[in-house]
């Protein structure tokens, strides 16, 4: 007898899969600590410092990997990045900074990508502003001969 199912396409394997792996915090120690994977759950937790959102991530060794945006500077970029279920997400922690005022903050770097891999249409793919709008590449030029060319002296 065979099977029209096609592997893995079964939502009860699935489901038996994902309680088979235990969740992890991820909790970063040291400066460049990091975390992928692809996006298999969004929720937010209410705690001692108000509602955080949270990422949970199916990493490439499958493992599943709870990233919760506790501290302000990853909560905002886990809100503004837009995470969405099957999008690929990298997070980093960059160490302990200090503001111009002189406190101390927790600094991330997030990066989004959707399903396939490719920057949501309109952002880098991540919460830093560094200055750089995603532009669409020109056009090729053909090469005239005859035109002007940067640097020709009209006379």
């Amino acid at each position: 007898m065979t099977s029209d199912k096609i592997p893995g396409a079964d939502p009860f394997d699935a489901l038996d899969q994902a309680l088979g792996r235990d969740q992890e915090s991820w909790r970063p120690e040291r400066e460049g600590d990091s975390v992928t994977g692809k996006v298999l759950a969004l929720s937010e937790v209410d705690g001692q410092y108000g509602v955080s959102p949270v990422v949970v991530l199916l990493t490439a060794d499958d493992r599943e990997i709870r990233v919760v945006g506790s501290r302000s500077v990853l909560k905002r970029q886990i809100y503004e990045s837009g995470f969405q279920v099957g999008d690929y997400g990298a997070f980093r922690y960059l160490g302990q900074r200090t503001s111009q005022s002189g406190s101390t903050y927790h600094d991330y770097r997030t990066v989004r990508l959707g399903p396939d891999g490719r920057p949501p249409a309109g952002r880098l793919g991540d919460d830093h502003d560094d200055g750089i709008a995603q532009q669409p590449a020109p056009a090729p030029q053909r090469y005239d001969p005859l035109a002007p060319q940067p640097g020709d002296d009209p006379f």
